[in-house]
């Protein structure tokens, strides 16, 4: 593993962290009296952008879309995750997916 690109390891965290997260949230749901809810995959896609974000092996976020994130991190070798690539021609105008969580903050 040369540190670089998304790893199996990376996706298992992120997928454990969500698990444990949903755990949470159902018992917080029981505590209330309410039904819990199944986990949403699309804040399972959301968690996976907010980490490709968090990222820094595939360069600053500000200032561009994720896409065109993915894109200059795919031309310049690092490997970003095809997951997160999915994602994002999943949901085109959306801008939850397509903005960073820095777009709000200027340069």
């Amino acid at each position: 593993m040369g540190g670089r690109g998304w790893t199996w390891a990376m996706e298992e965290e992120v997928k454990y962290v969500l698990y444990f997260l949903h755990q949470a949230w159902q018992r917080t749901a029981e505590a209330k009296g309410e039904e819990p809810q199944p986990l949403n995959v699309d804040e399972a896609e959301l968690e996976l952008l907010r980490q490709f974000d968090l990222a820094w092996q595939y360069g600053p976020c500000t200032g561009i879309t994720r896409l065109q994130r993915w894109h200059r991190a795919k031309q310049m070798g690092l490997e970003p995750p095809l997951e997160v690539y999915q994602v994002l021609q999943t949901h085109p105008g959306d801008p939850r997916v397509q903005c960073s969580l820095w777009h709000l903050y200027p340069l």
